[in-house]
């Protein structure tokens, strides 16, 4: 870029690490760069790329009389860009703009009163209404005494920030209200406080996308995803990666549309375990933090905003970035480390990386930064070694039982509540599952969890066994669950305890009381779930997540019509022709079973259709009619048989409740597979529970095949959690194999990508 000789210079405010990237940038395409800051012991006050100015403050009025001060020095002739860095330096800026108007260039300055309007995060949900954008129901805190009573309508966990921005804290999760007192009476002065329900997902589930914006007109746009934060799922970015995400896009739009802002903005989002996205917050008047990653990647938006006020040409954006990982050198020194693959060289998706104070041509920050990064994590070794894990408080106390009629009644009340909501967590299902499947001796045991006062907060079923992970024979304490088990998760009161609290508990007492196992096991889990295992802290074990399968279901079933309508029209084509070839043989029928009697005599059907299936034999066929006769005394089994003349060629086993029905089992005779009978029984089957049971949702539980896509319209994930005990031979010979089988599976990807592209 050829700039005038006297082109308009620029003024950052802040150099930190995201002011730094913006100096940088405008320093590389010929621009006279100057920069304000206070600290002259940061990284960035060692940096080549701007003219460093020292002020007293870049936080509270007194940046307004340095700006003024440092207008008189660069002759009226030549105009100054000016970059905020950080939304204390935006506020400021905008309270004050009647003394600055005409002193500096302010890409947003014509719509200062909507960018004051959004830096108050208590104005966000009103926005998301007029957009129907989804926001977490929210409640404000202008004092203490409103606490209590406005939270009250809002279900824990939570999580707490400050209003106004760069407060004492950006935000804070708490499980409890006696927690979110702790925090508003530590930080007395930060109210208003905004208090919201916690959006379940980990940094991984957060997605950003920014925007250039004239006069409300988007000029470019950038997705991202974040991969880490810190503190983790709460504070500012430490990982982030490129994506091409229109959805985001679209949402991003959405929400700034109609407000006729300018200059550089942005959103936050978190996707839930359902694929919805929630909006976090949004950031005005100034770049992201992340801003390197789009720089990197091809999107240089402090180009774009030098270029746009000063009212020369934008180059049109194609969208087109070079995908890129960023790393914050300064907050996590680990961060290259852990994301290795994504960047190692080879190509296909590998991505370019950027880190946030490296550059070739002004090295001093990075060498700051990485010597001070080194006293960190020196010091927080030390505290480590000398330090003890925390002890579980004495008013908790976990008790182990050998069988589930031991448990106190407490406990196994707790038990028969949680299967109100799940029929896969409750007392029955454990209670069949000991009694057919895990049938050793000493096998299972089920830790409880109580309070002081003796109150049932929690209960964990778990199970001893045996098996071999990539040859190594290991000692497994596992989640009494197996392939039978479409979910798995601990039991608890959400009214007296949290889901994560609940682990810490048990896990502690694994590590400390329970001796002779080599890994912990826990499958399947929902996302939510292996988030709070994985946060627990107070012990030093090493913990692992998984994919396992996924959970295919179908949340808006109002009429039978409607939905088999919305099927692809190969189903919807393949269900008519089956219909009429099972017409053309004729003496066919379809009948669904839901009392006892008629059940404990069809049951065999069911067994002699499955030796005849495709599928291998029934493991523990004693486990299946347990359960179908639990369902069926509760009035929730429904099976479903086809039959030719009286013979059983399909059948199903569906469960009712709580107005879903869950797709248990299913096999068909493959003597008659060109009839397709298991497409025709599960039309019927749908039918009837839409039709006569009037469910709103099908839930084909777990498993990855082709046809329940087809079937049903979501999908969540399924995961497994591993803790390995380093402090056992085999236990570390585990974690060895993990490790070394994940860089195995990145160099073999690297080749088989780099065949592909050299037969092209």
């Amino acid at each position: 870029m050829i700039l005038p000789q006297n082109a308009p210079c620029a003024l950052v405010v802040g150099l930190c690490s995201h002011g730094l990237a913006i100096a940088r940038s405008l320093q590389r395409l010929g621009i006279e760069v100057h920069a304000f800051e206070a600290n002259s012991s940061i990284p960035g006050a060692l940096t080549n790329s701007a003219h460093i100015h020292y002020v007293k403050s870049i936080k509270d009025n007194s940046l307004v009389d340095d700006l003024r001060a440092f207008r008189e020095r660069i002759p009226l002739s030549r105009d100054i860009v000016l970059f905020p860095s950080n939304d204390n330096n935006v506020r400021v800026i905008a309270r004050n703009i009647d003394r600055l108007r005409g002193a500096y260039i302010l890409s947003w300055e014509s719509c200062v009163d909507q960018v004051q309007k959004l830096l108050l995060k208590s104005n966000i949900e009103d926005r998301c209404k007029e957009t129907g954008l989804n926001y977490p129901a929210s409640v404000v805190l202008e004092n203490r005494g409103d606490l209590k009573h406005q939270v009250s309508s809002l279900k824990p966990p939570f999580i707490i920030k400050p209003a106004n921005p760069q407060s004492g804290f950006k935000a804070i999760k708490c499980t409890s209200v006696t927690e979110l007192e702790a925090v508003v009476d530590h930080y007395p002065g930060d109210y208003p406080f905004v208090v919201q329900e916690w959006v379940s997902g980990t940094d991984k589930d957060l997605y950003f996308c920014a925007l250039y914006l004239d006069n409300g007109l988007p000029l470019i746009s950038f997705e991202g995803n974040k991969l880490a934060s810190f503190p983790p799922a709460l504070g500012q970015t430490t990982v982030a990666v490129s994506v091409e995400m229109p959805e985001l896009r679209d949402l991003t739009k959405l929400f700034f549309d109609g407000l006729g802002l300018c200059g550089p903005v942005s959103l936050e989002f978190k996707r839930d375990a359902a694929g919805r996205y929630w909006v976090i917050e949004p950031t005005v008047g100034r770049t992201d933090f992340w801003v390197g990653l789009c720089i990197r990647a091809g999107c240089d938006l402090p180009a774009i905003e030098y270029l746009s006020s000063t009212g020369q040409t934008v180059p049109v954006s194609t969208g087109d970035y070079t995908p890129t990982i960023w790393f914050d050198s300064e907050r996590d020194a680990f961060g290259p480390v852990k994301y290795l693959p994504r960047f190692v060289s080879g190509r296909g998706k590998v991505k370019r990386p950027v880190f946030s104070f490296f550059s070739r041509r002004d090295l001093k920050p990075f060498l700051r930064c990485s010597r001070k990064a080194f006293y960190r994590m020196a010091h927080s070794l030390a505290r480590r070694m000398v330090e003890k894990p925390n002890e579980t408080p004495s008013e908790m106390e976990v008790s182990s039982y050998p069988r589930i009629d031991l448990l106190p009644e407490a406990f196994l009340c707790l038990l028969e509540e949680k299967e109100q909501d799940s029929i896969f967590l409750g007392r029955d299902w454990f209670d069949n599952f000991s009694a057919t499947v895990a049938t050793g001796a000493g096998d299972v045991f089920f830790l409880c969890l109580a309070g002081n006062d003796g109150r049932a907060l929690a209960v964990l079923p778990m199970w001893r066994n045996e098996g071999r992970f990539h040859g190594v024979k290991v000692r497994k304490l596992t989640g009494l669950s197996n392939y039978y088990s479409p979910i798995f998760d601990v039991i608890f009161d959400p009214s007296l305890i949290t889901r994560e609290y609940a682990y810490g508990f048990f896990l502690k007492y694994l590590w400390k009381e329970i001796q002779g196992w080599d890994l912990v096991d826990f499958y399947p889990v929902s996302s939510e779930t292996r988030d709070d295992i994985l946060k627990v802290s107070g012990i030093r074990s090493l913990r692992f997540d998984y994919f396992l399968t996924k959970n295919f279901f179908h949340d808006s079933c109002e009429n039978y019509e409607d939905y088999i309508s919305s099927r692809p029209s190969r189903v919807v084509n393949t269900v008519k022709r089956k219909f009429k070839k099972l017409d053309a043989v004729g003496g066919w029928s379809v009948c669904i079973y839901t009392e006892l009697d008629a059940i404990e005599s069809k049951l065999k059907d069911y067994h002699r259709v499955y030796e005849k299936s495709w599928k291998n034999d029934e493991p523990y066929p004693e486990f299946i009619n347990g359960f179908a006769r639990m369902c069926a005394r509760k009035g929730r089994l429904r099976l479903g048989v086809l039959d030719i003349d009286g013979k059983a060629i399909a059948v199903q086993l569906w469960v009712v409740a709580n107005r879903t029905a869950c797709i248990y089992k299913l096999a068909y005779d493959k003597a008659y597979k060109n009839l397709s009978p298991g497409t025709v029984l599960t039309a019927k089957m749908i039918e009837q529970v839409i039709k006569v049971d009037n469910i709103e949702k099908i839930d084909f539980l777990t498993g990855l095949d082709f046809f329940k896509k087809e079937w049903m319209d979501r999908s969540r994930c399924l995961y497994g959690v591993q803790i390995v005990n380093y402090r056992s031979l085999s236990g570390m010979l585990v974690l060895l194999i993990n490790e070394l089988s994940k860089i195995k599976k990145h160099f073999t990807r690297i080749r088989n990508v780099s065949e592909n592209l050299n037969r092209v």
